[in-house]
């Protein structure tokens, strides 16, 4: 038999001792399940480079920050990088 096909039957057997493990396991059961509470923080920022002024031969680095917070189960918001300050 060549060196492929044992090396491919290998795969197979292996692969197949592998999902019966996974279906053996037990899922774990929550009782109780506590829901989640709280707030969610996103700190983040982008940078570009770009003129350093209106007008400018050279180019430099800039950056702007982020910062956004919701509580635990909302969705969260769309943001574009340059939108501002804003309320959802």
């Amino acid at each position: 038999m060549p060196a492929y096909r044992k090396l491919a039957v290998a795969g197979l057997c292996l692969a197949a001792g592998s999902q019966v493990a996974l279906a053996a396991d037990p899922a774990p059961v929550l009782l109780n399940p506590t829901p989640a509470s709280g707030w969610i923080v996103t700190l983040g920022g982008s940078g570009q480079i770009g003129p350093k002024y209106d007008g400018a031969k050279a180019y430099g680095p800039s950056g702007t920050p982020s910062l956004s917070w919701r509580r635990v189960g909302e969705p969260e918001g769309f943001s574009a990088p340059d939108e501002g300050l804003d309320f959802a």
